[in-house]
């Protein structure tokens, strides 16, 4: 099954693990896989939704749940958030943002997500300047040190970006 296979008209739908969502305002709705009707839904207080950092599009889909960054009130300072399809959230870390970062990128595989900070670098253009991965395990958050250009994938894919974590 493609994406063409199943469409709801104005709904974006979306797989995270095993379960097709789409998310809409503050709400987090799983789908059926093969008929796209509601099963079920989920209404985030709008708490949660306020200074998604560095706009309400920077919303990432993992493997198991919703991340995103919300700007915090110390400067040059962002909290990345984990947020369950069943609506519960956790803050996974802090990360203290360096000159020229001003977006960021979030994908998770397994035990890890990868924070991508991104910003605009002539004559490269929009790259990732710097990566972080945080254990989900351990908790520690760690930095690649990274001397290349890194360009993030299109918004048709989901703006990610690609790195290899060898044990």
């Amino acid at each position: 099954m493609n994406e063409e296979d199943l469409s709801l008209p104005g709904v974006r739908l979306r797989g995270v693990g095993d379960d097709l969502i789409s998310f809409a305002d503050n709400t987090i709705i799983q789908r059926d896989p093969v008929t796209g009707a509601e099963v079920s839904s989920k209404t985030l207080s709008l708490r949660l939704m306020q200074g998604i950092w560095p706009s309400e599009r920077h919303i990432f889909y993992g493997g198991n749940a919703l991340y995103w960054a919300v700007d915090q009130r110390v400067p040059n300072q962002i909290a990345i958030l984990k947020v369950s399809l069943d609506g519960s959230f956790k803050q996974l870390t802090i990360v203290n943002l360096q000159e020229g970062e001003d977006g960021v990128l979030i994908y998770d595989a397994q035990e890890w997500v990868a924070i991508g900070l991104t910003g605009t670098e002539p004559p490269r253009g929009y790259i990732v300047k710097r990566v972080l991965l945080y254990n989900t395990e351990t908790q520690v958050l760690e930095e690649i040190e990274i001397n290349q250009n890194i360009p993030p994938s299109g918004a048709d894919v989901g703006w990610r970006f690609q790195i290899a974590i060898m044990p």
